[in-house]
């Protein structure tokens, strides 16, 4: 994650954001002229009626894994916090991972004579190498309960849940057990389920389908196993798991794996940036330790939140969910550098290569053993990608001394020559290594920023592509601050001009479509739990029962779902940097000119689109979307979703537009708007 700064674009802003002063490309944040009648004349866009080039723009999406406790505690669906008793008390960056160094945190007894301990001995599996002996006074009852990812949402949904145990003297033994689901007083039951276990010395694994009677009002709920009576000697759990019905049978939690179909990416880049890296070399993303069976998953210490990575949303789920959403991965390898500063050697990168190596058989053979190890995980048929990603920002500190040095070269040969179909994007910026084909650089900025950035996309050079995986507007601007990650300014959520000059960008993007390939915001989620976020703002805000769409969701939304595949150049009668509306002209893949508008102003603004080469619009099957609002640093939160909320029409021009008898367009586009409007072309 890093600041703004394309750095081949002829335009470039600054070396560095802490130069970039405040522009007048953005607004200032009053709400007194919103509603005023403009005063500035009428921009007339002269658009050619024929394409001049193909845009091979498509939207991104960024799963940033752990960052926020957006995947473990948000994305992936389970219910169940410490599931595995992995998570580390105190967890420090930096630490190398120790398995069985775990606790029981997120746990407790379900009575006062209840002793919950951790135990070493009789391990489910040497990847979860310590479980949870439940205790206590052998004639009164003892139980163990969890409270969730801060709070269990309970709906009327059928919840299917799992675990294993095991006597904990390896006597045989019975003993009868409710578990449900309960407010955390246990006041109120919303489920329960009497289920005696026959407990061996042997680990065995208890399944059953909880279906609470009602829904809850809160989340402040449990969830419970308890004996029914006498404790005696207790019983030994551990890999306890409770999923609600998921997004299309994958892992994924059902609303927020929705929101992102529903903005319908054509990339996926995954699994995670800074999280690929880990804090250090034995925290890298080893993908053989995120496949297979969850017993045989040990997971790792986490980059970003405290606790563990328990790799339940692993290589195959995340794989499985870009399909599902009718996209396509942009998989990111590990290459050689974590985020201590700490580069793997030349002469020791061997077994990291072939690491990467054998990811890629696993994932895109159609036959042998690779392909067999996937078969046996229930997936037969190969994945389809084409681009995979080496390594994460190798521009940002010690990274730069030894990507462009070596790293870059032993990953990008012996890649090239065992997928010779595959693209490979070099994580730096594009005089950072030789032979790069494509790029990824990453956008932090403010509104003022981004907005000036757009003026000189057109100028981008044509040599290598672009994908802008990773942007943001961040900070407000109005404090000036001189860090925009640390500074007061620092945003907590989207604003609606935050998303307008997002879009903005997208639009100069799209209309650059044959150098710029696609881009994606980050982060995309923000768990409102208390301190479970490190990193605002976020696409998709969310607790245990509720989910926000931002403003910078809408933006994300209308450019997923209204796609330029061919690019109409236009000319405005007015600079962009004067008329400060933003613009992206193309025809879509039924021939309709699809036309988006950003308008930045304080006040409403008159545009003409006027088709070149003979051609019309018409209004026949003209479709609208539009984002607008009066108060620039309006944002959507928990308390007030739906302050900002698009309006759309599949059938006819939004407010304020009429079509001409010469076959062009006249909009009126609102104070603080985002207007994308599709007309067929006659």
């Amino acid at each position: 994650m890093k600041s703004l700064s394309l750095s081949w674009v002829t335009m470039a802003l600054a070396t560095s954001i802490f130069s970039i002063s405040s522009v007048s490309a953005a607004p200032a944040a009053t709400t007194s002229n919103a509603n005023a009648a403009s005063t500035s004349p009428a921009v007339t866009y002269n658009v050619a009626g024929k394409p001049s080039r193909v845009s091979h723009f498509g939207l991104g999406a960024f799963i940033e894994t752990n960052i926020n406790s957006g995947t473990d505690g948000g994305l992936y669906a389970e219910i169940i916090r410490n599931r595995a008793f992995q998570d580390n008390v105190n967890n420090q960056a930096n630490q190398n991972d120790a398995l069985g160094k775990g606790s029981l945190l997120h746990w407790s007894g379900t009575s006062q004579s209840t002793k919950l301990s951790l135990s070493p001995d009789n391990a489910l599996s040497s990847a979860l190498p310590q479980s949870a002996v439940v205790s206590g006074d052998r004639n009164q009852s003892c139980g163990i309960a969890n409270p969730g990812w801060y709070g269990i949402s309970v709906t009327t949904q059928p919840h299917q849940l799992s675990f294993y145990a095991r006597s904990p003297t390896g006597q045989a033994t019975t003993v009868p057990v409710k578990i449900g689901l309960y407010s955390n007083d246990y006041s109120k039951t919303y489920t329960e389920q009497t289920m005696p276990l026959k407990l061996t010395g042997e680990w065995q694994k208890f399944e059953t389908t909880l279906t609470p009677s009602q829904a809850s009002s809160n989340n402040n709920n449990v969830f419970a196993i308890k004996t029914t009576g006498a404790c005696r000697d207790g019983f030994q759990v551990n890999l306890v798991s409770l999923l609600p019905p998921t997004y299309e049978g994958t892992v994924a939690r059902q609303d927020l794996a929705q929101a992102l179909a529903d903005i319908k990416p054509v990339y996926v880049r995954l699994p995670g940036g800074n999280d690929l890296e880990g804090n250090n070399i034995p925290s890298w993303f080893n993908w053989t330790n995120a496949v297979g069976d969850l017993k045989n998953r040990p997971g790792r210490t986490p980059t970003w939140t405290s606790g563990w990575n328990t790799e339940g949303l692993g290589l195959m789920e995340l794989m499985d969910l870009a399909e599902k959403w009718g996209a396509q991965a942009v998989l990111g390898i590990y290459a050689g550098y974590s985020l201590n500063g700490e580069a793997v050697p030349k002469s020791q990168l061997g077994p990291y290569i072939q690491s990467a190596l054998n990811q890629l058989h696993f994932l895109l053979d159609t036959s042998g053993s690779w392909a067999e190890l996937r078969s046996s995980y229930g997936r037969s048929e190969p994945y389809k990608f084409d681009q995979i990603e080496i390594g994460n920002e190798d521009w940002l500190g010690a990274a730069i001394n030894t990507y462009g040095a070596y790293r870059w070269a032993a990953f990008r040969d012996a890649i090239a020559k065992e997928f010779p179909q595959l693209t490979l994007i070099a994580s730096t910026l594009k005089n950072g290594v030789e032979g790069a084909k494509a790029v990824d650089d990453h956008m932090y900025s403010t509104p003022n920023q981004l907005f000036e950035f757009t003026e000189g996309m057109d100028s981008t050079s044509r040599d290598v592509p672009i994908w802008e995986l990773e942007i943001a507007v961040i900070n407000s601007g109005l404090t000036n601050d001189t860090d925009i990650y640390s500074g007061p300014g620092r945003l907590q959520h989207p604003t609606l001009i935050g998303a307008l000059a997002e879009a903005a960008f997208l639009a100069g993007a799209e209309r650059n479509g044959d150098i710029f390939y696609s881009a994606a915001y980050a982060p995309i989620f923000q768990n409102e739990g208390p301190n479970a976020t490190q990193w605002t703002p976020d696409m998709l805000s969310f607790n245990a029962g509720q989910m926000v769409k931002s403003t910078s969701y809408y933006i994300q939304y209308a450019w997923g779902n209204y796609p330029i595949k061919q690019i109409h150049d236009a000319s405005p009668s007015t600079p962009t940097n004067s008329s400060h509306i933003y613009h992206s002209f193309g025809s879509n893949s039924q021939g309709a000119l699809v036309a988006k508008l950003v308008n930045a102003n304080a006040e409403q603004r008159t545009v003409k689109v006027q088709v070149g080469n003979g051609s019309k619009l018409s209004s026949s099957g003209a479709t609208s979307w539009q984002m607008q609002g009066k108060n620039p640093q309006q944002a959507n939160t928990l308390s007030n979703p739906n302050a900002i909320v698009p309006q759309s029409s599949s059938s006819g021009l939004p407010k304020g537009a009429s079509l001409g008898s010469d076959g062009s367009l006249t909009m009126t586009l609102p104070p603080y708007s985002a207007t994308v409007v599709t007309l067929p072309l006659a």
